[in-house]
Order: structure tokens, then sequence, then C-alpha cells
């Protein structure tokens, strides 16, 4: 096989990764990315005038969101807002699908490890959103930690990303441009001898772009060490993305005459597509198995006749009585699982309901 060399910079879609304190701006940075759109796991983003997909209520709808947007392209730039508030649902799945009280429950890490593992499939799914030709911006929150430095005797605080440290770790690894935002204070001494004291003055907001002994930051762009908050900086760095260059453009067509439409037949019960509406008569916990049924077309009645085939309830067991446990640690963690096999039953069996 041919060795293919190539020479020069190669323009690509950018990784990024913004990170702050609470309520800096971080969002609103984001939004200015090429034709954003947000995957809003914390409802960051109401107030703000932006394109979002709906609210993934689990781990497994996250991940099917990330390859429909790969797949379908739909935007400039996918924002995932934030990293986590997404290792949250992440947590949370785990600790359904394999009856945890909480991370901590094998001991030495042991549920930190899967969660490492899964996030980063997250990734790698990210990637595959890159790879389609967007940009990717991933916000997380900031905190406060101690820091202990191999060479040191003693440790110091420093800025950290609100998350389990390893997933902190593979994310700053995975971004082309690893940005910390935060407020840039001077602090003066007021007073003389004893009665001196320390004065903050100053609030500006700063994005730090290089790596400090206080807090991470990166960036493959030739940045200076900080910037004042805003798009400006990063702008000639990012392509601005348009449509999808592998798709031709539609051909300009008539408007045809808007013609009356018959009024659809009514359905019988039970035979409907389960809809944001027919939710309302079941119990909170269903919500995400809600939103992976409505997303890929699948009904109540084919996972209950799932459920039922499997052994696992009674074709008199109304799904109000189904265990939180069966939905947040089965169906939704083994939703492809479930998927294929009411493809399956679709194939002639009846539906016992």
């Amino acid at each position: 096989m041919a060795i293919q060399i190539t020479r020069g910079a190669a323009q690509k879609p950018q990784k990024v990764v913004i990170y702050g304190v609470e309520g800096i701006g971080k969002t609103t940075l984001a939004a200015q990315f090429p034709n954003p759109l947000f995957v809003d796991t914390e409802g960051g983003t109401e107030g703000y005038d932006v394109a979002r997909t709906q609210a993934p209520q689990s781990w497994t709808a996250l991940k099917g969101l990330l390859r429909d947007v790969a797949a379908e392209r739909p935007c400039g730039t996918l924002v995932l807002d934030t990293a986590d508030w997404a290792e949250r649902l992440l947590c949370a799945e785990l600790c359904a699908q394999h009856k945890w009280d909480s991370m901590e429950t094998l001991g030495f890490g042991k549920c930190w490890q899967f969660a490492l593992e899964e996030f980063g499939r997250m990734l790698d799914l990210l990637t595959d959103v890159r790879d389609a030709g967007m940009n990717v911006v991933v916000t997380a929150h900031a905190m406060v930690s101690k820091f202990e430095q191999p060479d040191e005797a003693a440790s110091y605080d420093r800025w950290t990303m609100k998350m389990y440290k390893k997933d902190a770790a593979l994310l700053k690894e995975w971004a082309d441009a690893l940005l910390f935002v935060n407020y840039k204070t001077i602090v003066e001494m007021v007073g003389e001898g004893f009665m001196a004291k320390g004065k903050a003055r100053g609030a500006k907001r700063t994005i730090f772009c290089t790596h400090q002994a206080t807090w991470d930051a990166k960036n493959r762009w030739g940045l200076p060490d900080e910037v004042p908050l805003g798009y400006e900086a990063i702008a000639p760095h990012v392509p601005s993305l348009g449509p999808d260059p592998r798709m031709p453009a539609p051909a300009p067509q008539a408007r045809p005459m808007p013609q009356p439409q018959a009024k659809p037949a009514p359905q019988a019960q039970g035979d409907a597509p389960w809809t944001i509406g027919a939710k309302k008569g079941l119990p909170a916990f269903w919500a995400p198995a809600c939103e992976l049924m409505e997303r890929d077309g699948v009904s109540l009645a084919e996972v209950l006749n799932f459920a039922v085939l499997q052994g696992h309830f009674t074709p008199d067991t109304p799904p109000e009585a189904y265990p939180p446990d069966y939905i947040a640690g089965l169906i939704v963690p083994q939703w492809e699982t479930v998927k294929a096999k009411v493809a399956e039953y679709r194939g002639g069996e009846d539906i016992p309901f």
C-alpha cells in the first residue's frame, strides 16, 4: 500500500470545550458560533433565541440524538450544554441499570470506570458529528478543587471542570481548544502595616486560552494567554459551515395551490402512535422511555407486548404498575434490543392489549 503524504494545516471543523463559573456567559459565547444547534441538558437556553433539540431524558436518548445529528447534519455547530449535566444522565442510567444506590456503591472507583467507558463512547459520537462537517462545542461548569503536584510539598487550589476527574481529563484531551472563562479580578492592598487589607477591584469577563498553574486551557490557534470574553478572537479559527456540500441544492419549484384536506378517520384506541400528548396519563418515570418511543415510532402497546412476551409481566398489568427500575434499568438502557424485538413482533404476532 502506497504511503500518502500531505503537508500544511488541514481545515476542519473544530472541537471546542468552554468551561467556567455559572452565569458568566458560556451559553452566550457558544450561541455565537456558526449556525448553532443546542442539545440542552440543563435548561440553560430557555432565555435565549437559539435553535435547540428536545431535551434528552436519558443517556441512551442523548446518544441517539447525537447519532441523528451526525446522520442528518441539521446545523453548522452542535452545542452540548452542559457536559456535567450530561454526566448526571449517565450516572442515573448506570445506577438504574446495575441497581446501585450511588456511584460509590462498588468502592475503589469501580462504578466510575463504567462511567468513563460510556463517556468515551459519547465523545466518539461527538467526533462523528465533527467528521460529518459540523463544529462541536461542549460547555461545562467550573469549581475549585485541591491539586497535589508530584514535585511540590504542598497542595493548592485550582479551577477544574465540575465532573468526575477522569471524564474531565478525557474531555480535555478530546478538544482542539479548551477555553476557561472567568472574571479577571485585581486585588489591591488598602491601608498600611497591620491595618492593610486586600480589596478586589474590577470583574472583567475574560477567556483564558493557555495553561496556568490555577487552571487548564489550551488552543491550537495561537491565541494569547487571555482575550476579552467574546467571539471576535475565536471567529477567524472556526470555519463558518453552511449547508451540507454532499447534498445537491434543491431545484426551485412552483408553489402548489392549497387543496382541501380530508379529515382523517379516527383510529381505534391503542393503535395510534405514542405521542407527547398521550403521555399525560403515565407516571413521570415513563418520560425517558416515552421520548425513545416517540423518536422511533414505537407504540406503548408494543412496549407492553415486549414485556409480556419476555415473561416480565402479565397482559393485565397496567403500565402505571410497572416498577420505575424496570423502565430506567432495562427499557431505556436496552432500548436498541427492545426496538429490535418489537420489529420482530410486528411480523404477525398479535398484541394482547
